[in-house]
């Protein structure tokens, strides 16, 4: 499972971007794929699963764990 650091937490709009560790884009996530009572803050190191967006077609992550 890919890890990384929350890099933007969003709280009033409920979504974020992870930097992964291994490079490449940001990955986006909204707050439904955290796990319910996580709270997570910028900087946080987390893992993720990503999978494609149905509606736009791009990368993002749709489970996030606090490590």
């Amino acid at each position: 499972m890919p890890t990384g650091k929350v890099k933007k937490w969003i709280q009033d709009k409920a979504f974020g971007f992870i930097q992964p560790d291994q490079g490449g884009p940001d990955v986006f996530f909204h707050e439904s794929a955290l796990r319910e009572g996580d709270d997570i803050a910028e900087g946080a190191a987390v893992t993720y699963e990503t999978d494609v967006d149905k509606k736009t077609g791009k990368t993002k992550a749709v489970t996030v764990d606090l490590v």
